[in-house]
Formats: structure tokens, sequence, C-alpha cells
């Protein structure tokens, strides 16, 4: 009892140990860009869309809707993700939404679909450009080189023409910045100074590069057609796509600012400002209430329309929910659940001491051969069959002698042969095994009753020989 004792206060013990490991242990936190009003992970928008719907004077609401369905030009629009999957329906409903006087505020990490990136570009003069840290390998060289800080300076534009605003952001916050068409008028929110050059293909789409290689495509004069289109690619092509820190910094803006009709167009190169995270870290805190006040003129809807994820891959398969993600979902099957554990556990408790239990003597199965053969040989008397039990007991016989001396005495023509063997072997004379056999054929071949007296001197006789071979 005391060895039982000791290991259930063992168990205990450790149990209590385990639960307070697990206590103690920090939150693992899910780094998925979702934007999920439900999610309270850092990338979700749980915290924020809470956080915009106090603190926004006109009002703030998260809608499913499609673009064209609220494109009236009364809401502001906010659309934030990972990356932006417009299509051409839902193109058009923007454009008639800026025209309308809407803002429409567009802060995406990249774009799904090329369609979309042309659109912007050759519509609006814009195109989502990615810095180089954003790979992993540099993001690892930058990590090993001691000077290296893992800050960007962000330059918020306001625009009453003061100086701009300096806000120190983590690198990550702004992984991209934008490439704005020269000939199209915008006004620059947002810029940071970095080494990285603009890539060149990224302005390809531009309607004023594509309209102007066209006006020197109508050159009558192949020369001069050749000098300008080789001047065009020059200008074009200008710059270096690579990170190169030997170069002094470069100007760019990651957060612009165009009208389009009665409306504007705000373009942010990063969407995670408009997270969790954004919201509640200090250092991100003003940079997303100043974008965030751009649309504080009317009430605002943040739209899912148009979004969609890298992490939908990654995320698929792992979203299914069990049965006890849904016991754990509620508070009353909850506890529920605790007080059967709580249950199972008292049983095992009071149920693992040693019991004493008496050990059953089992007696030895009687033999019932005696009373087999009583009940065969009663079932033979009452039917009185002299010469089936006369064949049956012939058969055996047969096999015996087949068995003991490799002798066939079904065979007529081998007799001589096999009564000398028998004869032999048994000590009994050669005579008389040989009447023995003939009388044995007779009666098991006639069709005649054989009576008892007949049947037990055949019996007999076969007895005697087989107990002799034996």
């Amino acid at each position: 009892m005391k060895t039982s004792r000791g290991f259930i206060m063992t168990i205990l013990s450790l149990l209590a140990v385990l639960i307070v490991l697990q206590l103690s242990m920090p939150h693992k936190y899910v780094w998925l860009e979702t934007h999920d009003g439900n999610d309270s992970e850092p990338y979700g928008c749980m915290v924020f869309d809470s956080v915009m719907r106090s603190s926004m004077p006109k009002g703030y609401e998260v809608t499913d809707k499609r673009l064209n369905q609220i494109a009236d030009g009364r809401h502001n629009v906010l659309i934030a993700a990972e990356k932006l999957n417009l299509s051409e329906t839902e193109a058009d409903a923007l454009k008639r939404m800026l025209n309308n006087g809407a803002t429409v505020m567009i802060a995406v990490t990249n774009f799904l679909r090329d369609e979309t990136d042309s659109i912007l570009a050759y519509d609006y003069g814009v195109v989502h450009c990615k810095y180089l840290f954003r790979d992993v390998s540099n993001l690892i060289n930058q990590n090993n080189d001691n000077d290296y800080r893992p800050y960007t300076t962000i330059f918020y534009d306001k625009s009453n023409g003061s100086t701009p605003e300096k806000m120190q952001l983590y690198d990550f916050m702004f992984g991209s910045y934008l490439i704005c068409d020269e000939e199209s008028e915008y006004r620059e929110i947002a810029h940071v100074f970095n080494h990285d050059r603009a890539n060149p293909y990224a302005r390809i789409y531009f309607k004023s590069n594509q309209q102007r290689q066209k006006e020197i495509m109508k050159e009558p004069d192949e020369g001069t057609r050749l000098r300008k289109l080789e001047d065009f690619n020059e200008e074009f092509y200008k710059g270096n796509d690579d990170y190169n820190d030997d170069l002094p910094p470069v100007k760019h803006p990651v957060a612009i600012e165009k009208k389009v009709g009665k409306g504007r167009l705000i373009v942010v190169a990063s969407a995670l400002p408009f997270s969790n995270y954004g919201i509640l870290s200090r250092r991100n805190t003003r940079l997303t209430s100043l974008l965030m006040a751009e649309l504080a003129d009317k009430p605002t809807l943040r739209s899912t329309k148009g979004t969609s994820r890298f992490s939908d891959s990654m995320l698929r398969g792992k979203e299914e929910k069990t049965p006890l993600d849904y016991v754990f979902s509620q508070p009353s099957l909850t506890e529920a659940w605790q007080l059967m554990l709580f249950t199972i556990l008292l049983f095992l408790i009071f149920n693992a001491r040693r019991r004493q239990r008496v050990i059953p003597v089992y007696k030895a199965p009687r033999n019932h051969n005696i009373e087999f053969v009583k009940l065969i040989g009663t079932l033979y008397w009452q039917r009185h069959d002299n010469n089936d039990l006369l064949q049956k007991k012939y058969a055996t016989f047969v096999d015996a002698i087949r068995h003991s001396t490799a002798a066939d005495i079904t065979n007529i023509a081998d007799d001589e042969e096999n009564s000398q063997t028998i004869a032999a072997l048994t000590g009994m004379p050669h005579d008389r095994i040989i009447e023995t056999l003939k009388q044995l054929r007779f009666l098991v071949s006639n069709e005649l009753q054989v009576s008892d007296s007949e049947m037990k001197k055949a019996i007999d006789s076969m007895n005697e020989i087989t107990r002799k071979l034996s």
C-alpha cells in the first residue's frame, strides 16, 4: 500500500510540474498575413478593426460586399491584404468609385495577377516593386553583419507643406516601394531612402512609355527611328536594378496619392501597418494613424473583396475542425471536459491499490470415452445388423494387415504368399490362415444374414491374428 501511495504522489507531482511549465511557456504566434477580422494573431485585423470602429470620426465597418455594390461614392474604402487580385469587373468598379468622389486606399504586399499590375500601372501610373532585403539570403547576410540595424526611416509628407515627419520602423513593415510614372500627377505621402535601384522593367506598363514608343515607331526614316529607339531604351532602362550600397541612397515613395475624377486613390506599398501588430506596436501606431486620417472625412469601409493570401495554400488542410476544437470553443463544454478528466483521475487513484482476489479451483475434466463407446455399442445392438458390423470390422482388419505385413489380403491371387507371410509372423499354421481368410471373404461378400455365433467367431479370429502381429 505504501508503494502504491508513493506511485500516485509521484504521478500527481509530475502532472503539476507539467501544468506549471505549460502555463509559463510563451505564447506561440502565427506570423501569417491574413488581415482577417476574426484573427487575433499579429497580422490579423481583429484588434485593428476594433480600434478603428472606436476612433474613426465618421464610422468604420468591415464589409464583404463586391466593389460595384459600394461604388456610389458615399464611403471611403480601405483594401488591405497580402496581395491584390482585381478582376476587370472590380477594376471598373474601382474607377467608378473614384469618379463618384470616394477616397480609396489600396495597401497590399504584392499583386496576384499580371492584369492587376498592368491595370494600376496603365490607368493610374503606379507600380509595386519589392526591396532586396525581403530575400531570405540577404536577410541572413544582414543579420550576420554587426553594423546592421533592422530599421528603416519613413518620411511622412504632410499636405500643408511642413517638414516631413520622420518615423523609424522595422524593415519588414515596408518590404517594397512604389514606382510612379513621371508624367502622371501624384503626391508623395511617405517615402524612404535606400540603396536599392528601381527595377526598370517595372515601368513597362506605363501608358506614357507605351505612347512614346508608338510615336517613335511612326517615324518614317529608319535611321532616325532606330536612333530614337536607342535613346528611348537607354533612358528607359537607366539605373541599376541591383542593391548597391556604394552608390548614394535613392528616394522611393511608399505611399502616394493620385486624384482620379472627384475622388482620390492612395496606394501604400505594404499592408502590415493595417494589422493588429501595426496598430499595437509603438513604432507603427503613428504611421497607421496618419494614413487612416486620410480616410476620415467619410464613413470608411474595409473591403475584403478582390484580395487573397499567399498563406492560403499553406493553411489548406489545416483549417479542418476536430470535435475537440468545438468542445474548447464552448465554455460549458470545456468545463464538462475538465470535470470528466478529473473524475477519471479520481477513479484511477481509488482503483490503483492492489485487491485480494480468490483463486478459483478448477476440476479436471471428466473422461467420457467409456460412455461414448457404450452409446455406440447400444446403437449397434439396437440395430442388430451383423453384416454391417462384420464389414466394418473386416475393413479395419485389412488395414491392420497391410500396415503390419504390407500384404493385401483382398487380392485372392496372392493368398498363398500372403498366408505364408502372416503365418511366419504370427506363428499360426499356414492352413488355418488360408481357411480363416476364405471364411471371412465368404461372410463379408455373402448377402445372407450372418448369425451372432458366426459373427463372434469371425471377429475372434481377426482379433487373434492382429494381436499376434502387434
